[in-house]
């Protein structure tokens, strides 16, 4: 999906006065809109306002059509190259077992070294959901491993399970 930033071209710009930047990028001064529309109309161009936020706002004068074709590439090549960082969650049980624990953490360093985010979930079977506090120790400990993590969320304790979120740090 495309999400193109929509200019205010030609009429539509509401200002009195504007910044003028001809095709070849040079700054041709403040003047007036009826100035700078008379102008784009001579070289058979259109004047599109590219920053209106600046004071006065900034129009340059170009073929809409190809500057829309444009800032489309740019917006999709900036979306190419973007990751998007994902939730992944490793669950263990509160009986696991020191290979278990060693191998969870293989799988977070794993996780982790592709960029994503974890969600370290320890399930509390049994009478373990009674004392819940004593178990949050195996967490702290998969953390310790780790070495060097930002923890996002710190370790929460609800009635069956005790999670905490880390990325890389």
């Amino acid at each position: 999906m495309i999400i193109i930033q929509k200019y205010r071209v030609n009429r539509e710009i509401r200002a009195p006065r504007v910044r003028v930047i001809d095709e070849q990028n040079r700054n041709l001064g403040i003047m007036d809109i009826s100035e700078a529309l008379e102008l784009a109309e001579e070289k058979g161009l259109d004047l599109v306002e590219v920053a209106p936020n600046s004071e006065p706002p900034t129009c340059k004068i170009v073929d809409y059509g190809k500057f829309k074709y444009e800032m489309m590439k740019k917006e999709k090549e900036a979306r190419k190259n973007q990751k998007r960082q994902e939730l992944k969650e490793v669950k263990l049980k509160n009986k696991i077992d020191k290979s278990g624990l060693e191998i969870k953490v293989q799988t977070i360093k794993r996780i982790l070294d592709e960029g994503d985010k974890v969600k370290i979930t320890l399930q509390l079977i049994g009478k373990s959901r009674a004392q819940p506090e004593k178990y949050k120790h195996v967490i702290e400990e998969i953390i310790s491993q780790l070495g060097n993590v930002k923890i996002e969320k710190e370790i929460t304790v609800d009635n069956t399970n005790i999670y905490t979120i880390i990325t890389k740090g």
